[in-house]
């Protein structure tokens, strides 16, 4: 049976509560950042890199009390050899600075002009169990002749032939530990199934 890159996205539930959900916006955030981009900064060429079956978003979940606060979410199929491609990229020690350079020219290029968004920080603090990894940003919007810091946090988990990639967005702070790891639950129970 095919598996289907929607069965493997952050679902709402208990551990969304406080959280409003939205669909997906059209301007989707599976081709944000390519593990292939990634892979080219850390010198691996590998052809399957981007060997994508199916790709899909999750939710949007906005935090009712701080509309920064935001959990999203997408889920990708890919092959055997893909998998394991980017299980290696994950374990690379440059794979947080390959990744910040990665999303910094993503940010370039989207941002107005006036405005300026930077990573000015990037580090990698212990994954929650079922998690491949945790990657931690500082990021410094400026806008309006105002700046606000953001914390972004991205969880990967890869198991079998699913790659899940969880971005949660805080103002300041980082989310808890504990809900990190209960989104992590969530999403690795199902992993298991495939």
């Amino acid at each position: 049976m095919p598996l289907d890159a929607e069965d493997y996205v952050l679902m709402e539930g208990a551990l969304t509560a406080g959280f409003a959900a939205s669909p997906p916006s059209a301007q989707s955030n599976s081709e944000d950042i390519s593990l292939g981009s990634v892979g080219q900064c850390l010198g691996v060429s590998d052809d399957h890199l981007d060997d994508y079956q199916d790709t899909a978003d999750g939710p949007k979940f906005t935090s009712e009390a701080d509309a920064i606060v935001a959990i999203s979410s997408t889920a990708s199929i890919v092959s055997t050899e893909t998998a394991a491609a980017h299980l290696e990229l994950l374990n690379n020690p440059r794979f947080g600075e390959c990744f910040g350079q990665a999303i910094q020219q993503q940010f370039d290029a989207v941002s107005e002009p006036g405005s300026e968004i930077k990573v000015v920080a990037i580090e990698t603090p212990q994954a929650p169990s079922g998690a491949r990894a945790l990657l931690r940003m500082s990021v410094s919007v400026k806008a309006g002749g105002e700046t606000l810091g953001l914390v972004l946090d991205n969880l990967f988990l890869i198991e079998g032939r699913v790659e899940v990639i969880v971005t949660y967005s805080n103002v300041d702070n980082n989310p808890a530990d504990v809900h990190l790891q209960r989104i992590t639950d969530q999403i690795a129970g199902r992993l298991q199934l495939q």
